[in-house]
């Protein structure tokens, strides 16, 4: 006798299957899991862990009845199908009919997941019957459930154990959702601080820029000669500023430089009356500072006080431990002209995005002190 298993299947009848409904359907059902963003691969590892699980479970129970090894291995292995399809079926229930609100089933999505249930389980068991009758080693104790009484008690068994399925998948989406929404926060507040550190830096250049073409234009009206080298040495800030790294940050070597042409520069405007100092430790100079940091500090200690002959303005820049200073003398203004709020505000905003502490700043009678802390010459903190 030639077992039906033996028998190769005829190519056109291979050919009508793949053609089959059924086969359609399914690829629909893929389709359209993989298309509605719907987590395929994340439930089909849910529905193996929930398959193996409980198919462990069933194993544990019949070694305890004492059945041998073969009835261990059927009773486990169609176990295993039941639940395995079972929970396959209410992946596809999911991706077609979505959860209420994205988590909660609705009413006819859970009746037609228990009827699957059922009919899985009802399946299985006449497979198993028809498969096993020849072979009496494997067939199980004789049950006192017959007839109509064990059809009703395996769609008690479905439908208990499809309802623990749904609360492991119900559990499971919560989870899913919980992380999406994490996720999607957590992408918006970077947006949000990137966009916001964008602005603070598109913000520098317009502020710097009137404040150098308002100092251009007046040694145009008195020396054309120092106006010419001012607007060389502004070309050349310029140019290191447009070039400046898009995260935020330079080395305080670049920060440095760009602070003494800066102040050159307003040297040129001023002469005696502004008078400055850079010292800072040679080890440090791969360091990070926030872009402009120190040329912004020394440009508000011009822009607050009066430079006068009797009184000159001195800027004194150096590196004290693992900060760097910027101290002028007070001799403020009698008038400020009013700004954009940028200045120490946006300092202190842009240095809250790249290091857990900021800037200090202390006050006397005679003296301004500003303390900015040097960041690693490794990646910045990034707090946002």
């Amino acid at each position: 006798m030639v077992s039906t298993l033996d028998l190769p299947i005829p190519d056109a009848d291979l050919a009508v299957w793949m053609r089959s409904p059924e086969l359609k359907a399914i690829r629909c059902v893929y389709l359209h899991m993989r298309t509605s963003g719907f987590p395929i691969q994340i439930w089909i590892k849910q529905g193996l862990l929930f398959s193996v699980t409980l198919t462990i479970y069933v194993m544990l129970s019949s070694y305890m009845e004492g059945l041998n090894g073969l009835q261990v291995l059927d009773r486990t292995t169609f176990a295993f199908l039941v639940f395995f399809c079972i929970s396959m079926g209410n992946t596809a229930i999911y991706a077609l009919m979505p959860p209420q609100n994205g988590v909660r089933l609705s009413a006819a999505a859970i009746g037609i997941s228990s009827a699957f249930a059922i009919l899985t389980i009802y399946a299985v068991h006449n497979l198993h019957k028809r498969l096993l009758s020849g072979y009496p080693m494997l067939s199980q104790p004789v049950s006192d459930i017959a007839g109509g009484k064990l059809y009703v008690y395996l769609a008690l068994q479905a439908v208990l154990m499809n309802g623990v399925l749904l609360i492991w998948q119900h559990l499971s989406i919560m989870q899913y959702a919980k992380w999406q929404v994490e996720l999607e926060n957590s992408r918006l507040a970077k947006a949000k601080s990137e966009a916001t550190n964008q602005l603070l830096r598109q913000q520098i250049h317009p502020h710097f820029l009137f404040n150098a073409l308002s100092t251009l234009r007046a040694l145009i009206r008195k020396d054309g000669n120092m106006a010419e080298a001012y607007l060389l040495r502004l070309a050349d800030f310029l140019r290191v500023a447009v070039s400046s790294n898009p995260a935020g940050t330079a080395t305080l070597r670049d920060e440095i430089k760009l602070c003494r042409d800066y102040l050159e520069m307003q040297k040129m405007r001023f002469r005696d009356t502004l008078r400055f100092s850079i010292t800072v430790d040679e080890s440090l100079m791969d360091h990070k500072l926030p872009l402009f940091a120190v040329q912004l500090l020394a440009e508000n200690a011009i822009k607050h006080n009066q430079l006068t002959k009797s009184i000159p303005l001195s800027i004194i820049i150096a590196s004290e431990g693992g900060w760097i200073c910027v101290k002028n003398n007070i001799h403020e203004k009698a008038y400020i002209e009013a700004s954009a709020g940028i200045g120490l505000a946006n300092l202190a905003e842009r240095y809250r995005m790249l290091s857990e502490e900021g800037i200090e700043i202390v006050r006397n009678s005679e003296h301004f002190l500003v303390k900015i802390k040097i960041l690693s010459n490794e990646r910045p903190i990034d707090r946002r």
